[in-house]
């Protein structure tokens, strides 16, 4: 019987600096020739690879995920009678970072006020505003806090 797969690798969301692993499993007759893919290239074992294929399982393991890492992968096997091929994809997390961080204020005592800081990175992000020596700034009757469309925002009614 030709190969087929019958579980493919699930999409994998990984931050970079971390190890993923994409796994397939074939049914059909052995023995099979299985080969990973990356960009139309074989990718052998190595020390950034570990390919690993035993019995009806195949899998690889890429080490230390870098922004050249994502994509597609694509396992092909093939035997006597036949090929199949499975796509497993990579997408890398961004960690948040300030695309443009809260700037210093001066204010009439009394008078409204407003801080913004603009933030890029994998959803979901939560963020906390500190004053002083980090205690936590909580919404109440004169503060206002929103993080809408990567803006974070604290808005003061009376300062």
């Amino acid at each position: 019987e030709p190969p087929v797969f019958i579980k493919k690798p699930q999409p994998v969301e990984a931050l970079k600096g971390t190890d993923i692993i994409l796994e397939c499993e074939l049914l059909g007759t052995p023995p099979f020739q299985v080969s990973w893919q990356k960009d139309r290239r074989e990718i052998r074992s190595s020390r950034k690879y570990k390919i690993i294929s035993e019995n009806l399982l195949s899998s690889i393991h890429i080490l230390n995920v870098d922004t050249s890492d994502a994509g597609e992968y694509h396992c092909k096997a093939v035997n006597d009678v036949g090929s199949d091929v499975c796509i497993g994809s990579i997408k890398l997390k961004e960690p948040p970072r300030f695309v443009q961080k809260i700037s210093d204020l001066t204010t009439m005592v009394g008078e409204p006020a407003q801080m913004q800081a603009i933030i890029e990175g994998a959803e979901p992000i939560s963020v906390l505003w500190l004053k002083d020596k980090g205690e936590v700034i909580r919404e109440s009757e004169n503060i206002r806090i929103s993080y809408v469309g990567n803006v974070a925002v604290l808005h003061l009614t009376e300062t």
